[in-house]
């Protein structure tokens, strides 16, 4: 149970993220319904509730909708960006009305949490946030107005949402349908052993390369300069200082590299401290006749001639305690050696652990527990468990889960990694660290030259900087088919040359962090679009793919025919022996099952009981299958109850969509919204703006 619900908790956490995720998406979403009412003045795009939502906000907004690579921003996303803004201001109106404010001081400590300002060490950079704030056009004070309007709106999203849950039996139907399973028996028809066919004429293999040319066209190319500040070319610049080293270790040495004593127990919890004594004498009385028994055994077994001279039991001057030092099971309490028991001669005996296992393990009715840190638990039992020595009772502990008989197990004593062996992995972080700011300090640097006027290769000169160049495709090869290196091998820097049209050949971009790290930035030279081929380039290539075609249809047609004389009454057995095939069986399947065996699962889940044979493609082959067995969802597999909370999930992020739609038409019909459709056509259509 405890593992069950451990996993609901990772699945809970997982989908509440992917929820939240989409809440803060969700602006684009729904859509504006009729928004065309009233009247709005010529310079805005929008009113809301009496606000008006300017051409400028409205024009950075629908410049910062990302578009797919090769197609121009539009109406669409045009569309999505005032989306976003009507249904932000309406949430922003909202707030006010509900007096949800955020101070300065908190939008301050929100923005320098903020993930993507943060640099490599995790602290505010404020080099990032002005170049987020260069590339979307705010200014601080809009967009911390901005930011904490999206804060506010989150808030206003929680409490509005918190409360909706899944549907569990709708769950548990759906989940039954995807993790059924069924099982089948097929035959592989392997394409590769059918025969060849002989190649037509050129005249029709070119014929047929005609229609499939656009397969064999070239990728388009593109030529870029680029300035790259790489934080391995600062590497060699470092000096490590031994002496922040030894600073850094002192620092750390606690928090880091120690490794706490860690103890394991065993421990009941009872309600009283009147039955927690009573527990503990009974328990301390059990252990010394086990102690005892155990001493007995050894004795005896130790007393191999049989004489009793070996360290024998007494003869009967002990009151039945084993001879030798019997000063019974010891209590500790706070480091001090107590007795515990009834006033006679048994003060409480010291444990005695067997090699098999401790004695408290037959004494204590719930298992071991642990290993544990004195941080992990509860304060005063901490300094019980932690003040006695391994294999002791403690005296009664008192928490606020009741009162407890503690014995204590095994003890990890705390190790301590020396500065020694900690020294490489602290000279990495400082290598680290000063290259980071190396980097930022060239960084800003280059970035007010750039600012400056000069054009790319003029600011690279201003500053010694190297001013590299390439062709590339979008994945990095070189027109000859080479794999890219250095920054060109960086999917981000491809991403950003390749985001741009050509309009912005020419043109430099702006500072921006690689995925590699450091910072570049580069000018679009050319786009060199995708080429035709010559056949002649490719004859070979155009046969063998015309051959495998005909294989392929000739092994289609052999499984068709193949299925066909089991539907007649032949067996997959008989027939893989006529051709010297294999008969195999499937793993069990559900409906969505991965590659290779997709097709063949839709076509198990399409069996009739007029018709349980069927075909199917398998990787490059096909397959001639019959339906072996049918299984239903095990709801007592882990793997089925995770689809059935995650299905929850998504039928809850369902309803989170359907509720906050309704909501935000509620808004709409509330504060009033207008659109000047008109503006937002001119903009869209105006393509020097895009």
């Amino acid at each position: 149970m405890r593992a069950l619900l451990s996993m609901h908790r990772i699945v809970a956490r997982i989908v509440l993220m992917a929820i939240f995720a989409l809440l803060i998406l969700s602006f684009a979403l729904w859509g504006t319904g009729d928004l065309l009412r009233g009247r709005i003045s010529s310079g805005a795009v929008a009113s809301v509730g009496g606000a008006e939502i300017p051409q400028g906000e409205f024009l950075r907004a629908w410049q910062n909708r990302e578009v797919p690579q090769g197609r121009t921003r539009g109406q669409r996303e045009a569309d999505e960006a005032l989306r976003i803004l009507v249904d932000s201001e309406l949430l922003k109106q909202e707030g006010e009305s509900l007096r949800l404010r955020l101070g300065a001081e908190d939008i301050s400590r929100e923005v320098a949490d903020y993930a993507a300002f943060q640099g490599p060490g995790g602290d505010f950079d404020p080099l990032r946030f002005e170049n987020f704030l260069r590339g979307t056009g705010f200014s601080e004070a809009e967009f911390a107005e901005r930011f904490g309007r999206d804060i506010q709106t989150q808030r206003l999203q929680s409490a509005l949402l918190s409360g909706v849950q899944g549907t569990e039996p709708l769950a548990r139907l759906l989940t039954e349908y995807d993790e059924a399973q069924r099982v089948a028996r097929y035959i592989r028809v392997v394409t590769e052993d059918q025969p060849e066919t002989e190649l037509p004429p050129e005249s029709e293999l070119e014929a047929y390369y005609e229609t499939i040319k656009n397969d064999y066209r070239s990728h388009e190319q593109r030529r870029a300069s680029w300035v790259w500040l790489d934080p391995e070319v600062f590497r060699a610049e470092v000096e490590v200082d031994e002496s922040a080293l030894r600073e850094a270790y002192d620092e750390s040495v606690e928090t880091r590299f120690t490794e706490p004593e860690r103890r394991t127990f065993w421990q009941e919890v009872v309600a009283s401290e009147d039955e927690a004594r009573s527990l503990l004498d009974e328990y301390a009385a059990r252990a010394d006749e086990l102690t005892a028994t155990a001493d007995v055994n050894a004795d005896v077994n130790a007393d191999s001639d049989g004489d009793g001279d070996n360290n024998g039991v007494a003869d009967g001057d002990s009151d039945g305690a084993v001879a030798g030092d019997n000063e019974g099971i010891e209590v500790v309490v706070n480091g001090d050696n107590n007795s515990v028991g009834n006033g006679d001669s048994n003060s409480v005996a010291e444990a005695e652990e067997t090699e098999e296992e401790p004695v408290w393990n037959e004494i204590f009715a719930a298992a071991e527990l642990g290993p544990i840190t004195r941080e992990e638990i509860d304060p005063a039992m901490a300094d019980a468990i932690f003040a006695a020595d391994a294999g002791l009772l403690t005296d009664i502990v008192k928490s606020p889960f009741g009162w407890h008989v503690v014995a204590v197990g095994d003890i990890e004593a705390e190790v301590v990694t020396s500065y020694d062996d900690a020294r490489a992995e602290l000279e990495e972080e400082y290598i680290d660290s000063a290259i980071a700011d190396r980097v930022i300090e060239e960084a800003n640097r280059f970035d007010e030259v750039l600012n400056s006027g000069l054009t790319l290769a003029e600011s690279a000169d201003e500053l010694g900087l190297d001013l590299g160049s390439g062709s590339f495709n979008s994945f990095g090869y070189d027109p000859d088919g080479a794999q890219g290196e250095g920054l060109i091998a960086d999917k981000s820097f491809r991403d950003a040359v390749f985001g741009l049209d050509e309009t912005a050949v020419g043109e430099s971009g702006l500072l921006a962090e690689a995925e590699t790290g450091g910072y570049y930035a580069f000018r679009l030279d050319e786009i060199i679009p995708r080429q035709d081929r010559p056949f002649e380039e490719l004859v070979d290539a155009i046969g063998d793919r015309w051959q495998g075609e005909r294989k392929t249809e000739a092994a289609e047609a052999l499984a068709e025919s193949l299925a066909v004389r089991v539907r007649a009454g032949e067996t997959l057995d008989a027939l893989a022996e006529e051709l010297e095939l294999e008969v195999e069986t499937t793993e069990p399947l559900a409906r969505r099952a991965r590659w290779p065996f997709n097709y063949m699962a839709v076509e198990m889940f399409g069996v009739t009981d007029e018709d349980v044979v069927r075909t199917a493609a398998l990787e490059s082959d096909f397959a001639v299958l019959v339906l072996d067995g049918v299984e239903g969802a095990d709801f007592a597999l882990r793997e089925t109850r995770e689809a059935l909370f995650e299905r929850e999930g998504e039928l809850r992020i369902d309803r989170l969509n359907e509720l906050f739609g309704q909501y935000m038409e509620a808004l709409r019909d509330n504060y009033g919204v207008s659109v000047n459709n008109d503006l937002v056509t001119r903009i869209v259509e105006t393509r020097h703006l895009r």
